[in-house]
């Protein structure tokens, strides 16, 4: 198997077993969504239906109905309270009510996977913060 096919059925299989590690089981009622001063904030922590698993998730991503359900997606989990992309972020993005989670996998120089949103670390998000005098 061509190194680039490898690397590349590794990374989906690690993905799906991480999503299907974080979906919520049959017997888990979803949380009360947290006290929020925000309407808007407590509207999107609600998830539109209970989900059981992956079959479920995609049923309801497909689903284009008028009477569809909103589904949440969490762009690199929650970030306000764990560090983006990861694992915290993912679990808490799930206890809030996240049908799903959007992680984003780079690959570095030496050919490593790693999970970050921006393609280097001097970003907006990962640059040194500036001392203020």
């Amino acid at each position: 198997m061509p190194s680039t096919l490898r690397t590349t059925a590794i990374t989906t299989a690690a993905v799906a077993l991480t999503v299907a590690g974080f979906v919520r089981a049959d017997d888990q009622a979803p949380p009360p969504p947290p006290a929020a001063a925000d309407p808007v904030t407590a509207a999107t922590t609600q998830p539109s239906s209970s989900v059981t698993g992956i079959e479920d998730i995609h049923e309801m991503y497909l689903d284009h109905g008028l009477d569809a359900g909103v589904m949440v997606i969490a762009h690199r989990g929650y970030w306000r309270g764990a560090p983006e992309n990861s694992i915290a972020a993912v679990e808490q993005a799930i206890d809030r009510g996240a049908h799903v989670v959007e992680i984003d996998v780079q690959r570095t120089a030496d050919g490593h996977l790693v999970l970050m949103h921006d393609t280097t670390v001097t970003g907006p998000r990962t640059a040194p913060a500036r001392s203020r005098r």
